[in-house]
């Protein structure tokens, strides 16, 4: 655990002192609101937040409805996000998404996941741009592995490592930080409550279609989940 925290934390301070590069933190929270069945919907909140610009921050909510039969998912969702800064023309973005994904148990500990899901993005701008939209195809691998865990009081250490492609035709005005890939790794703490929290790490690959003189994004994640 140490090792991996180190090695992660290293990776940040070798990629910040290379210009091509912008940092942020991301806290999340979320909450399971109905479950019956394998059927669930979940609620979260976001807030997203640039180190070199103070003023530029991203807020959003969205909800999603799966249904799990037999290792495979069917998610249809609906994000909300408001992007502002003093230097721009502040934004209001809505992302309805449809999307299944399929999970294969490897061994007890170890579950290897696919997800492909399409998004269409539509932005609304404060200042007198017209709206835009477009469609996102997306598509993610991952594993999910027990790292230790304690059945007496029902806790555990997992970790979660993913990567992400994502199938850019167009970029909207004031996208500046839209991804073409990018690469996740969290440790998650499940605890006796019921509840988990996660600290992790994502660095983003940015879109060639961006007029963008920043390469890479990189983010501290810190996740609540009840």
């Amino acid at each position: 655990m140490k090792i991996l925290a180190f090695l992660v934390l290293a990776l940040i301070t070798n990629f910040y002192s290379i210009a091509q590069n912008e940092f942020f933190h991301e806290l999340s929270i979320g909450t399971e609101v109905f479950e019956k069945e394998s059927f669930y919907i979940t609620l979260d909140a976001s807030w997203k937040h640039l180190y070199e610009e103070i003023g530029w921050r991203r807020w959003g909510l969205g909800t999603k409805a799966t249904k799990e039969i037999n290792g495979w998912s069917f998610v249809g969702g609906f994000a909300g996000y408001y992007t502002f800064h003093k230097e721009i023309n502040n934004f209001t973005e809505l992302r309805p998404q449809i999307g299944i994904g399929l999970n294969t148990k490897i061994s007890r500990k170890l579950v290897f996941f696919q997800q492909m899901h399409t998004e269409w993005r539509a932005f609304f701008y404060s200042g007198s741009i017209n709206e835009e939209n477009y469609l996102r195809p997306k598509y993610k691998i991952g594993i999910d592995y027990i790292l230790n865990e304690s059945e007496e009081i029902h806790q555990s250490w997992n970790l979660r490592a993913t990567i992400e492609w994502y199938f850019n035709k167009d970029i909207a005005t004031g996208e500046r930080f839209a991804q073409s890939r990018d690469h996740g790794l969290k440790i998650i703490r499940d605890l006796k409550n019921g509840h988990e929290i996660g600290l992790g790490y994502k660095l983003e690959i940015f879109s060639k279609l961006l007029d963008n003189k920043h390469e890479n994004g990189h983010i501290l994640l810190l996740e609540y989940g009840f």
